[in-house]
Formats: structure tokens, sequence, C-alpha cells
């Protein structure tokens, strides 16, 4: 038996939603393609680590810009 989002479906049998309807809607949210994995945990903290670096140098080069100017 498939496993489908119990709030999702008790909301819309809150608001007369027929109750077919509402179980495809439920079970239609719940996916694989939705759950992420290590591989896609571990791209993101890469994808992270290297927007950090980015920042880094260009807050380095923002402030040698500034401290050109002023001094």
């Amino acid at each position: 038996m498939s496993m489908m989002n119990m709030e999702l479906y008790d909301a819309l049998i809150s608001v007369n939603v027929p109750e077919v309807k509402a179980r495809k809607a439920a079970m239609s949210i719940l996916g694989h393609d939705q759950v992420a994995t290590k591989a896609d945990i571990a791209e993101i903290k890469a994808d992270i680590r290297v927007l950090k670096w980015m920042v880094g140098v260009n807050m380095a080069l923002t402030m040698g810009l500034i401290w050109h100017a002023v001094a």
C-alpha cells in the first residue's frame, strides 16, 4: 500500500474535497524525487563551500579597494 501525506489528505477532506480526489492528491505529492539523498546534500555542501570562498575573496578585494581609496 502506498504512503500518503495525511496532513494534506485531512485538510482536503475538511474543505469538502471528494475522498477519491483527496486521496489521489495526497498520494501524488509523496514521491521519491522529493527526498534528498546523501549525494544531494554533499553536492549542496560543496556548493556552499565554493560560495563562502567567493564571498571571502570578494570581501578582501573590496576592502583592498576601500583601503586604497582612503589612503
